[in-house]
This record gives structure tokens, sequence and C-alpha cells, in this order.
């Protein structure tokens, strides 16, 4: 089950490991900005089942360093068991969409390509088509946190968005979009990161190339950064808080608490 190359399943797991350290308690943001991109990175140039069972293995080092919380249950057996299987559950998630991300990709592999040629195999697509991807790829990532907080009554925890909580100004945009939207900009830029990345790799000569990758979701970013959070209020910052987490959160109350007059 496991895939052929140890160097796919490696990255894979690596890749899980960072997603999960970007959320509470570790809280290393900057990682949700890359991990993305390195799952799909890990399943370059692979078919559809070979892809499925990479984004699986990626999601299953990610939940169960992400809900590592259950085995503080004072409680024998049971949570151990829970842990196992809802992490390999939410897993499933993670597999769908590595899968629908490089079933939506405009080439197709007619073998099975090794992780050291993927580059020059995923460089064959042109500039246009990457970027149509990657603003797929973050829909489809979007789509499924969706699905993940409704099927079978839901499980809402660590969408990605929620890991960019302290950057009080990114989350504003969660006023417009709710979570949702902010987790769709962090996987449009990683993957776009991603593709900036091999483009560097497969012509290190042509600069240009490099940054067109990521001109247009980094400008989206950089505009979410700045128009979102233009009214430098702390009622602002509050209710983006809010939106995220929802209106019982500490967060919440916190940030509405540091911002009463005299600071009561």
């Amino acid at each position: 089950w496991l895939p052929a190359e140890p160097a796919r399943c490696a990255l894979a797991i690596l890749a899980g490991v960072m997603l999960a350290i970007s959320f509470p308690h570790w809280s290393v943001a900057g990682f949700a900005w890359i991990a993305p991109g390195l799952i799909l990175a890990s399943a370059a140039g692979t078919r559809g089942k070979e892809a499925f069972r990479l984004g699986c293995i990626a999601g299953l080092a990610n939940w169960l360093v992400g809900i590592y919380w259950l085995l503080l249950i004072p409680v024998k057996f049971a949570p151990n068991v829970g842990w196992l299987l809802l992490s390999a559950f939410l897993s499933l998630y993670t597999g769908l969409w590595v899968w629908l991300a490089w079933k939506s990709y405009p080439l197709v592999p007619n073998q099975e390509v090794t992780l050291r040629d993927a580059p020059r195999w995923f460089y064959g697509s042109t500039a246009f088509q990457r970027l149509i991807w990657g603003f797929s790829c973050a829909a489809f990532w979007t789509t499924i946190e969706m699905i993940q907080g409704r099927f079978l009554s839901g499980f809402p925890w660590n969408f990605l968005g929620t890991s960019q909580y302290k950057m009080l100004h990114l989350i504003q945009f969660s006023s417009f979009s709710g979570v949702y939207g902010v987790s769709f900009l962090v996987v449009w830029f990683s993957v776009s990161l991603m593709c900036a990345f091999i483009a560097l790799l497969q012509n290190p000569a042509n600069r240009w190339a490099t940054f067109r990758e990521i001109l247009l979701p980094g400008s989206v970013v950089v505009f979410a950064l700045f128009r979102c959070g233009d009214d430098g209020g702390g009622g602002a910052d509050c209710q983006a808080l809010r939106n995220t987490y929802g209106d019982a959160s500490s967060e919440y109350r916190q940030c509405l608490d540091a911002n009463r007059p005299g600071g009561f």
C-alpha cells in the first residue's frame, strides 16, 4: 500500500507534520504557506491511486499530530482507538484533495514519473495553465473543508485559515469570506510557491519565469493584508476573530476586553 518511492513517502510525512505544527499549540503559522504545496509535490507525476495514497499519508501524519489531545483523555484504550480511527478517516479528505489536484492538472504522465524527474514533467505546462491549476487546487481545498465541517455531523477542526489567527490584518479577510476565504488564500499561495520553486529549478537564469508564478496570488495576499486591515481599529480585529472562532471563543472575548475603554 505504501508508495514505490520512499522519498515520496518521506516528503508527504514531512509536509503533513509541518501542516500540523502550523496550528496551536505550536502555532508556526508560516508552515501553512508551505505544507500544501509540499503535499502536492510529493505526488507530482503520479497517477490516481498513487496520488491518493500519498495524500492520505500526508493527511494521516497531519492528523495524528494535530489531534494528539485525544490521548490526554484520562481513559485507557478508547481514546487511543478514537485517535487512530479519526485520524485515518480525516486523512481521506487530504487524499481526495491530492487526487483531485493532479487529476485536474493539464498534463497526464504517460508512465510513472520518478520524483527526480517530476519537476521537468511538471514544467511542461504553460504558466497560464499552472495559474488556473493553482486557483483550482485552492478551490478544491476550500470545498473539502466545507464538506469536512458538515459531513456525518462534521469535524470543523484545524481549518487551514485558523492557523493564521495571530495575523490579525490577514484574517480581516474572514469578515467577507469566513475562515474558508483565508484557507483559500493560503493554499493558492502555497501551490503557486511550489510552481515558482520548480520554475527556478528548471530555468534558474530566468527570474521573471519564477516571479510570475507567484505574482497574482502574492498580489491578492498583499491586498488582503493591507486593504482588509486598513481601518486599524481593534473592533475590526475582534470581528475577524469572531468570524473565525465564534462568539463564545476565548480569543474573541479577550479581544473585546482589550479594546474596551480603559482596558476593562
